[in-house]
């Protein structure tokens, strides 16, 4: 038969060990859920980066569409310009 000592000491560390493990789970819990609350975040800046590159997608997009028909309007107005320089008689100037 064990001592009475012995047998407070085991109840004793049965206690502490049973204390361990409520508290080590309680960690993995708290670190758990701000993990996932993390993982929530990045989530939603993910989402919103992606929802941003659309707009800035969509913008350059239609810059570069202004910028051809630009160039377009351009080079329509160098050729007016060419055609009607061609098709004016020469004028002189009397002094």
């Amino acid at each position: 038969m064990r001592k009475p000592q012995s047998v407070l000491k085991a109840v004793e560390n049965a206690n502490v060990k049973a204390e361990y493990g409520v508290a080590t789970g309680e960690i993995v819990n708290l670190v758990r859920a701000e993990i996932k609350s993390r993982i929530e975040e990045l989530e939603k800046g993910r989402t919103n980066t992606v929802a941003e590159n659309v707009r800035r997608d969509n913008a350059i997009s239609e810059l570069k569409a202004e910028v051809v028909k630009l160039r377009d309007d351009n080079e329509e107005n160098k050729q007016q310009t060419f055609f009607q320089s061609e098709m004016l008689p020469e004028v002189t100037i009397i002094k």
